[in-house]
């Protein structure tokens, strides 16, 4: 990865009101609530004009820079089996200048990544850093042993409970530190694959008419770190759907479970727990296909589609949580029919399923904790100079 130091802004005030989850993982109650706060991130997709209202923020002292070619460190403190832990990660430019220079590993919906060029060019800014994952744990170590001679820009918790400790790093020496350490390292993507296809375009764009290529915004982190954890995705089934049940007894061994217990595979939840097993000659379709490693993300993508085309939408159908007990909770109120629980993913076996080269179906994984929208906003010079 090529990484260098950007401009960024910080907002000065209430921060924890001016954060949000990742804006592509909030749901519309999620949505109603963050914008009905003043000066919230995620009022800039709802605004008519989100450049005025940026250059709003920065006139009144709101937004403030800290200043050029600098990087930050966010250390993020939490509790998980009853352990303190600690993730850090470096907030920084990405050079994209190729598409492949990131490893992908979900399909992108085209409808989502036109909206987010769209928002670029209304406002020249990138709200939220794209998540990537460096192999090992080399990159922690290395960002462990340069936080404490670091300044302190930011420290707040964010709706998670999770408390985050923004640092600035305007060092010439530890920069270039930092540049080498991952200049032969290919970064994966962990959230953000329509923001990085959205950008690829436009500095494709760029390229073609001979301007300079804009840098990603992108939080790394090891991914070897005992503070990251990758889940599924739960669907929430909203109603009664006979030829997905079919689907599912038809294509599955369907076994009932006294309670759920995790096994590695799917679990379909009606009122009581069953464990889903796919029958050989699913299982034989699946990979007749090429979808070797196979994963659980395929077989769901098989009970709601009947077939395996990659990027299908099915929100007029199913609802997307990471959260099991909210997906459990909606089928206990009536408020759905089922709920299929998608297993956690050990961080070897999603290593080994990229290496493969498989680009899975969207919202395959979970990885956490998040970064907030917010935390920091970068916006290319050209974009700023033209919403004055």
């Amino acid at each position: 990865m090529k990484i260098s130091g950007f401009s960024p802004y910080i907002y000065r005030g209430d921060i924890e009101r001016f954060i949000s989850p990742p804006l592509d993982m909030v749901s519309n109650e999620d949505v109603l609530s963050l914008t009905s706060m003043e000066d919230n991130v995620a009022e800039l997709l709802f605004d008519q004009n989100p450049s005025r209202k940026l250059r709003t923020l920065i006139d009144k002292g709101k937004l403030v820079n800290l200043g050029n070619d600098v990087m930050l460190v966010l250390r993020q403190d939490f509790k998980m089996g009853g352990k303190n832990v600690t993730r850090t990660g470096l907030i920084c430019s990405l050079h994209l200048e190729r598409e492949s220079d990131l490893i992908p590993h979900e399909a992108t919906i085209r409808e989502y990544v036109v909206k987010r060029k769209n928002f670029f060019a209304a406002t020249g800014a990138q709200i939220e850093p794209v998540f990537i994952v460096s192999p090992g744990d080399d990159l922690e170590r290395i960002l462990s042993t340069l936080t404490p001679d670091m300044e302190q820009v930011a420290s707040f918790a964010d709706s998670s409970g999770i408390l985050n400790t923004l640092y600035l790093i305007n060092s010439y020496s530890k920069i270039s530190e930092l540049r080498k350490s991952l200049s032969n390292v290919n970064g994966i993507i962990a959230d953000g694959h329509h923001r990085v296809k959205a950008l690829s375009e436009i500095n494709e764009y760029r390229a073609s008419k001979g301007i300079q290529r804009i840098g990603l915004l992108s939080y790394i982190t090891s991914i070897d770190g005992p503070g990251l954890m990758i889940s599924g995705i739960h669907r929430i089934i909203r109603k009664s759907q006979e030829e997905f049940l079919g689907r599912i007894r038809s294509d599955f061994f369907i076994r009932e479970m006294k309670s759920n217990v995790p096994r590695g595979r799917m679990i379909l939840y009606d009122g009581s727990f069953k464990e889903m097993e796919p029958l050989p000659e699913t299982r034989d379709l699946v990979r007749s296909l090429g979808f070797y490693p196979d994963t659980p993300s395929d077989y769901s993508n098989l009970i709601f589609s009947g077939n395996l085309k990659q990027g299908m939408d099915f929100d007029d159908m199913i609802e997307y949580t990471p959260y099991e007990d909210r997906a459990i909770e909606n089928v206990r109120r009536g408020e759905a029919s089922a709920a299929l629980l998608m297993p956690s993913w050990a961080k070897d076996e999603f290593l080994r399923v990229v290496s493969k080269g498989r680009i899975l179906p969207p919202k395959s994984t979970f990885f956490y904790p998040k970064v907030y929208a917010g935390i920091t906003i970068s916006l290319h010079e050209h974009e700023v100079y033209s919403m004055k």
